[in-house]
């Protein structure tokens, strides 16, 4: 038995005015599109209102990066009502940056930092814990700086804290260096053996 078109395909009711049946089938399809468009759009609407609190934004917001009011991880301590004091951007500047990189050592980056810092104990009224723990996030580039973001919001309260936040990093640098070491000397142990086995 030989298949046809038709015998696969679902009858449909005659009708004698084809046209009109048509342009109302594709009408029904059209308002369904629509509808659904309609609604994704409400939803997308409401979900940025619930985020703007309520309030209706403009294209020009949306063009707009948003940015979190994420805390910080530290906490500072107050200063005294009397002290001042301003961070000069040289010092930034002459902060040494530390960015995670396998070829830098974060020990030696808190020496450094350590050292840069003690320049400004002149503040009166402001604790070197202060001053640290205001400039070190300064100091973070790149994986580092991301790594810094994610701690815990309001997780450090004083220098102790952030440097034993910093001793995974030191560990980390210190393990690869000594798998590129122990690396070496596997290589060198392999060349040798290799020339007592060949001579």
């Amino acid at each position: 038995m030989v298949d046809t078109r038709s015998s696969e395909s679902q009858l449909v009711e005659f009708e004698p005015e084809i046209e009109q049946k048509l342009k109302q089938i594709r009408k029904e399809q059209r308002e369904q599109r629509e509808e659904k468009a309609k609604e994704k759009s409400e939803q997308e609407e409401m979900a940025a209102n619930d985020n703007n609190d309520g309030a209706h934004r403009t294209i020009q917001d949306f063009s707009m990066p948003q940015f979190s009011s994420r805390q910080s991880c530290i906490v500072f301590s107050e200063l005294d009502a009397t002290s001042s004091y301003e961070i000069k951007d040289y010092v930034i500047n002459m902060l040494p940056e530390f960015s995670g990189d396998e070829n830098q050592d974060a020990s030696e980056h808190v020496d450094n930092f350590l050292d840069i810092c003690g320049t400004q104990n002149n503040i009166k009224g402001v604790s070197d814990e202060f001053i640290r723990l205001k400039l070190f996030p300064f100091s973070l580039t790149g994986d580092a700086r991301t790594w810094f973001k994610t701690l815990p919001a309001r997780s450090i309260t004083s220098w102790t804290q952030l440097s034993n936040w910093m001793l995974p990093l030191m560990v980390i640098y210190w393990v690869k260096n000594q798998s590129k070491l122990l690396l070496s000397l596997r290589m060198l142990l392999q060349i040798h053996l290799n020339g007592i086995v060949e001579g």
